[in-house]
């Protein structure tokens, strides 16, 4: 369902932090994930997670400069040996497409034609700047 509600859009997404824990992580997200079913809409993701912390999660230890790799370190390695990244561009798209603003109902009560009021102390900041032809440094 993500892959087609995002098909078109141009812009890069990933999925983020795979690695079901459910019956044990064989990482099988990879292959689906490294599919050219998906690599042209999802441009990566990010394994939860990589080093051992109070979840539970990791697949290394990390002890000072020392790292020990657990046994789900090499599950995840063969995952990826098995489901290699594309080569190229992967099949994105290089134009950009948005999605209609979803329209008020029982479900969505937000009116898309009405944007809040812009709050005071930000219209100050904004004329301080134009006063003083200053903007933010990024």
């Amino acid at each position: 369902m993500k892959v087609r509600n995002f098909t078109g859009y141009g812009i890069p997404i990933f999925l983020s932090e795979y690695g079901c824990t459910t019956n044990g992580r064989d990482f099988g997200e990879v292959g689906a994930l490294m599919s050219s079913e998906m690599t042209g809409v999802y441009s990566g993701g990010l394994m939860y997670e990589y080093s051992m912390e109070s979840s539970g999660y990791g697949i290394v230890n990390i002890d000072g400069n020392s790292v020990s790799e657990l046994p789900e370190f090499a599950k995840y390695a063969s995952a990826l040996s098995a489901n290699p990244a594309p080569t190229g561009d992967g099949g994105y798209t290089s134009t950009t497409n948005s999605a209609a603003c979803p329209t008020k109902d029982s479900n969505w009560l937000v009116d898309s034609t009405l944007l809040p009021a812009i709050p005071d102390a930000a219209m100050a900041v904004s004329a301080l700047h134009r006063a003083l032809d200053t903007r933010p440094a990024n």
